[in-house]
């Protein structure tokens, strides 16, 4: 009985950790929009982001990039912010969270931050991090930044992670030898 009641009485902290987000309404299409920090899982099971399970279907990566990312991808994490509201997030967010999935980052790595209309953040990491346009993916490897996705990648989320992970290693393994 006491083991049900402790896991009875964890259930809310076990969903709050999951998901930090606050909701508002977007003041120009009047639609639900998620504002701070959360998870994915908030996008995929709420029935009004259900342009984030549709195009995270349909999407297919690149398996070369992905065997790429996989094979020089250890330490990375990444820093998201996004706009519910955003036509670029609604079409590259699904994308990267395929990405991820496809290469096996946990979401644990991931921190992803909800902005609105004015992609300011009371809490400062906008400002920190000079965010002026959504989506944007912070590609970090043991803490420091070491590519920027903004709004759409070059060719496509994958390719160009793989691609500067890669120079990134040839120059670090460069720069060590030396």
């Amino acid at each position: 009985m006491k083991t049900f009641l402790l896991l009875f009485l964890s259930f809310p902290l076990i969903i709050k950790a999951q998901s930090n987000f606050t909701e508002s309404v977007d003041t120009v299409k009047h639609r639900k929009m998620l504002i701070g920090e959360g998870r994915s899982s908030a996008l995929k099971t709420d029935t009004n982001f259900s342009w984030f399970n549709k195009n995270y279907a349909e999407y297919e990566p690149d398996k070369e990039a992905i065997s790429t990312i996989k094979k020089h991808g250890k330490g990375i994490s990444f820093i998201v912010f996004a706009g519910t509201w955003c036509g670029d997030t609604k079409r590259e967010l699904p994308r990267f969270y395929k990405v991820m999935d496809a290469v096996g980052i946990p979401e644990s790595n991931i921190n992803l931050y909800m902005v609105d209309r004015t992609k300011k953040s009371a809490d400062g990491l906008t400002k920190k991090y000079k965010i002026n346009s959504v989506p944007t993916i912070i590609l970090l490897r043991d803490g420091h930044e070491i590519k920027r996705i903004v709004e759409k990648p070059r060719k496509t989320i994958e390719k160009d992670l793989a691609r500067k992970l890669k120079k990134w290693l040839s120059v670090s393994v460069t720069t060590s030898n030396q």
